[in-house]
């Protein structure tokens, strides 16, 4: 019995390992079905993925083709010799846009649809606080006028300069982790009233919330709009060259009344050296006396001994600093008592539009013996007044000239600034103290891997090395200042025949302060 039953077992024992045995092989048939299906949906993906490549090559060639086309009609158009033929051109020209308009949808579609799959999305609000209208709308527009720009080339991808240096996606908005991020710049015109802008300043920081405020712009303006944004944490960016005051190396470690505030221009004694030195060496280098007339308000005040330091440093007798009332017109009175100190050059400082105002009257009572310089007007501006004078007129743009440079990345750049509207004005030049900042400001959100942690955001943007517009290395040093030098161009003697004629140079900046250079906290 016992054996019997020994055998019972046996023979059970043998069918259930035949049976697990039949189970294992159909799993691993089913199994090797699924290998099968693998590779079959991955050859499909491809094939899916090199058919969207097609005909987005596709599109994309036949968009050139038909603007080649128009191009070729609106040629024919100015050449045409009859009324008749310049209809049928225009006429092509318009089918032919119209053709490319569709080819270049179908483009953005295809491209669109072959996309990969971002997680999530967001918007992050970015303040910006200048006057856009009153006294100082001259030069800090161009907050507003940046902020046009920037909003498209980041969102949109404009003209391809944000992917280009590596920030965004190709079709607009960069991503900081999973999360593709897009901006919205808040823009508020403080009517150059330093009271507006304070409220505006509490407005965005306090009631919106933002992490980040580009300006305000004019001295006095900036260090008391710091005093909003310091507390509350937000990273505040300012082309204001006082901020040095309070960017001292205490104030801006972490704990510090100043540790979230950025100075977009470099500091004073360095902008005024390399102006000083560019507009002698151009003007006259054996030039012995010089006079500075200066617009009488805080901004004068301050950037005044300054630039009388820088003067002296390259061999010039400042015997005055001849200030002027904001509102001032007639310059007669103050040119007359410049005069009177006997002056090699007359250096007109900062409001370039007065300059335009004051230079004929110069001329006209021939106040200098032999130049003057005019101090943030732009080439193309004074080129447009074909102001006629004997004696060379240098002028210093801040930092890169819009109607004269040599630096390719500023041509492309006034090209794009246009592209959105922007007119380009006296003191346009301006724009580029705070353009690249905002892309150091977004590549050091994609290295820290936030938006909204500040602190982060603040230790990784003082590693950023930006090749940006205004320089190949530019960076914010360990006091939150930038450094650069100032682009500074002369136009010779021109009696109104033919155009004016310029030499620039780019003026580095000094390394070292000049003696008596005003300290800081006096």
């Amino acid at each position: 019995m016992r054996k019997r039953t020994r055998n019972k077992r046996k023979l059970w024992a043998s069918l259930f390992t035949v049976l697990v045995v039949l189970a294992l092989a159909l799993a691993a048939a089913c199994g090797d079905d699924d290998d099968d299906g693998a590779p079959a949906a991955a050859a499909a993906a491809q094939q899916d993925a090199a058919a969207a490549q097609q005909e987005i090559a596709s599109a994309e060639a036949e968009a050139a083709a038909a603007r080649a086309e128009a191009q070729q009609a609106q040629a024919a158009i100015a050449e045409a010799e009859t009324e008749a033929e310049a209809a049928a051109a225009r006429a092509t020209a318009a089918e032919a846009e119209a053709r490319a308009a569709e080819a270049e949808a179908r483009a953005a579609e295809a491209r669109a649809a072959d996309a990969p799959t971002v997680q999530k999305t967001g918007i992050i609000p970015i303040g910006v606080v200048a006057p856009n209208s009153g006294s100082f709308e001259v030069f800090a527009h161009t907050y507003h006028s940046v902020a046009k720009l920037i909003e498209r080339e980041v969102n949109d991808n404009l003209g391809g300069y944000c992917e280009s240096v590596g920030i965004c996606e190709p079709d607009g908005g960069f991503l900081v982790g999973d999360t593709l991020y897009k901006i919205r710049l808040l823009t508020r015109d403080d009517r150059s009233d330093i009271n507006t802008s304070v409220a505006h300043s509490q407005e965005l920081v306090r009631d919106v919330g933002i992490k980040f405020q580009f300006g305000s712009n004019p001295h006095d303006f900036a260090i008391a709009g710091s005093k909003i944004t310091q507390p509350a944490k937000v990273m505040h960016f300012s082309g204001s060259s006082t901020l040095e005051e309070i960017l001292q190396p205490e104030d801006v470690v972490l704990g510090g009344q100043s540790h979230y505030l950025f100075q977009t221009e470099t500091r004073e004694w360095q902008r005024s050296g390399s102006v000083a030195k560019g507009a002698v060496d151009l003007i006259d280098p054996n030039a012995k006396v010089s006079v500075l007339l200066m617009t009488n308000d805080a901004t004068g005040q301050f950037l005044g001994p300054f630039y009388k330091r820088a003067l002296e440093a390259n061999g010039q007798e400042v015997p005055d600093i001849i200030f002027w009332p904001p509102e001032t017109t007639d310059f007669a009175p103050f040119l007359t008592r410049a005069k009177a100190l006997d002056p090699d050059i007359i250096h007109f400082w900062y409001d370039s539009a007065k300059a335009l105002t004051a230079i004929p009257q110069a001329l006209e009572i021939e106040a200098a013996k032999t130049g003057y310089f005019l101090f943030g007007l732009d080439p193309g501006a004074y080129k447009a007044q074909a102001i006629e004078s004997p004696l060379p007129v240098a002028m210093a743009c801040v930092p890169l000239c819009w109607g004269e440079t040599d630096r390719e990345e500023a041509k492309a750049f006034w090209k794009r600034y246009e592209a959105v509207g922007n007119e380009l004005r006296v003191f346009s030049s301006v724009a580029l103290l705070t353009y690249d900042d905002y892309y150091m400001l977004f590549q050091a959100m994609q290295d820290a891997g936030t938006v909204d942690d500040t602190d982060a955001i603040v230790e990784a943007i003082l590693q950023v090395v930006f090749h940006g517009v205004v320089s190949d290395t530019f960076q914010f040093d360990a006091q939150h200042i930038v450094t650069h030098g100032t682009e500074v161009c002369m136009a010779a003697p021109f009696d109104g025949v033919g155009e004016i004629q310029f030499s620039c140079q780019f003026t580095a900046p000094p390394t070292e302060a000049p003696p008596g250079t005003p300290g800081f906290l006096e």
